[in-house]
C-alpha cells in the first residue's frame, strides 16, 4: 500500500546561534515557524527540516524546550555532510492563548547554542474546518489521512493522533476498520456529538513488526455500522524500523561510510509524462557498504541501483523518477536506503518536483 507523510505537520525552519562567534553553515528555509489559530487540548507536531552543509559528520547532544508542554526527538546518530535531517517537536496546546515557544539545540560539534522557534494561539473553537480538518469522510472531517511512524526502535510503542470533527447531525462513534496486528486504536470520547471534536490514537508495537525498513498498510474510518471500505474513507499507515547497529570504535574505524546527496529537485512536468534524476552514492570507508533496503513512500516515485554493494572508493548512480500519472502531489516525496554504514544506517531522500 502507498503512503506518505502527515500533512498536519509543519516544517522547514532553521537552527541560528546566540553569540557572534563563527558557526557552521546550515542550509535553511525559514527562521520561525507560524501555527497560526489551533484547537485546544490537541497535541501540534512540528517538524524542523535541516541541513548540514559542512564537510564534517556532528552529533545532536540535547534538544530541550523551554517549557515543559513540548516533547522532542531528534536524530541519535551522526549527521553526515550534505544530509539532511530533523528535528520534531510535538506541543501540547493546554493553555489558552498566544505562545511562543524555544528549543535549545546543543551539537558536539562546538559550544554554540542554536535556537528553533514556532508559535501560534490556541483557541476553543475551531474557526477554520478546511484548514485544521482538510479531509472529508461523509459528515465526518479528519485531520489528516495518513500516519507516519518513523524511526522507529525494536521494543518501542510510539502512538499517533488523528483529530476528528463531526460535522453531522448525529452523534459519531470513531471506529478503525482492518487494523492489522501491530496496530491499535484508542478514541476519545467514544461518542462525538454534532459539531464537536475527537481523537482517534494509534499506537504501534514494534515487535509486531516483521521487516526492516518501511511497512505500509491502510486503515478504514467507519461512517456507521456495516460500512465497507472504499478509497473515501482509507487512511494510509506507514512505519520505518530501524536496523539494530552495534560497534567497537575499531570496527567503526573499519567501516563503510555511505556519502549522497538527501535533497533531489526533478523540476516541473511541464506536459512531461515522467522526470528522472541521477544522484551519485560514494563508499568513502574502508569496507564494503551493502545496500540491504532500498523503497519508495509514494507510489509515483521510482529507484533503482546497478548494485546493492559498492566497494571503498566506488561510485555508482542511483536512478530517481517521478510518474505524473499518480498523486504526487499528495504529500511528502521520499526515498528510503538502508546500509550497513553504523554513523548512516538510515538514509532518506526527499524529492522534489512541480506540476
Amino acid at each position: 500500500m502507498k503512503a506518505y507523510s502527515i500533512l498536519i505537520l509543519f516544517f522547514f525552519s532553521t537552527l541560528f546561534p546566540l553569540s557572534l562567534q563563527a558557526d557552521r553553515p546550515l542550509h535553511h528555509w525559514e527562521k520561525e515557524v507560524a501555527l497560526g489559530d489551533i484547537p485546544w487540548k490537541v497535541e501540534k507536531k512540528i517538524r524542523f527540516q535541516l541541513k548540514n552543509d559542512t564537510p564534517s559528520s556532528f552529533r545532536i547532544l540535547s534538544a530541550d524546550s523551554d517549557c515543559g508542554c513540548t516533547r522532542i526527538s531528534f536524530p541519535e546518530q551522526a549527521v553526515a555532510p550534505d544530509s539532511t535531517y530533523e528535528i520534531e517537536a510535538t506541543y501540547n496546546a493546554a493553555t489558552l492563548g498566544t505562545f511562543s515557544e524555544q528549543i535549545l539545540v546543543r551539537t558536539d560539534a562546538d559550544t554554540v547554542v542554536r535556537i528553533l522557534t514556532f508559535s501560534g494561539r490556541v483557541l476553543t473553537e475551531v474557526r477554520n474546518l478546511q484548514k485544521e480538518f482538510p479531509y472529508q469522510v461523509g459528515d465526518i472531517r479528519l485531520s489528516t489521512d495518513n500516519v507516519e511512524f518513523d524511526d522507529i526502535n525494536r521494543g518501542e510503542q510510539p502512538e499517533k493522533t488523528i483529530l476528528v470533527f463531526n460535522e453531522g447531525k448525529k452523534n459519531f462513534v470513531p471506529e478503525l476498520m482492518h487494523l492489522p496486528k501491530y496496530l491499535m486504536a484508542y478514541t476519545d470520547p467514544e461518542v462525538v456529538r454534532p459539531g464537536k471534536m475527537g481523537k482517534i490514537r494509534l499506537q504501534l508495537n514494534s515487535n509486531e513488526l516483521h521487516t526492516m525498513g518501511l511497512t505500509q498498510t491502510s486503515v478504514y474510518l467507519a461512517r456507521y455500522s456495516g460500512d465497507k471500505v472504499s478509497k473515501d474513507n482509507e487512511i494510509e499507515v506507514s512505519a520505518t524500523l530501524l536496523p539494530q547497529t552495534t560497534c567497537t570504535e575499531a570496527q567503526r574505524i573499519q567501516a563503510p561510510v555511505a556519502v549522497i546527496d538527501t535533497l533531489v529537485d526533478l523540476g516541473s512536468f511541464s506536459g512531461k509524462k515522467k522526470l528522472t534524476a541521477r544522484l551519485l552514492l560514494t563508499n568513502r570507508g574502508k569496507s564494503l557498504l551493502k545496500i540491504t533496503t532500498l523503497q519508495v513512500y509514494n507510489p509515483g516515485i521510482g529507484v533503482s541501483l546497478p548494485k546493492s554493494t559498492i566497494k571503498p572508493g566506488e561510485t555508482i548512480k542511483l536512478k530517481i523518477s517521478a510518474s505524473s500519472a499518480f498523486d504526487l502531489f499528495r504529500g511528502r516525496r521520499r526515498v528510503l536506503m538502508i546500509t550497513n554504514d553504523p554513523s548512516r544506517p538510515k538514509i532518506t531522500i526527499d524529492v522534489m518536483l512541480k506540476k
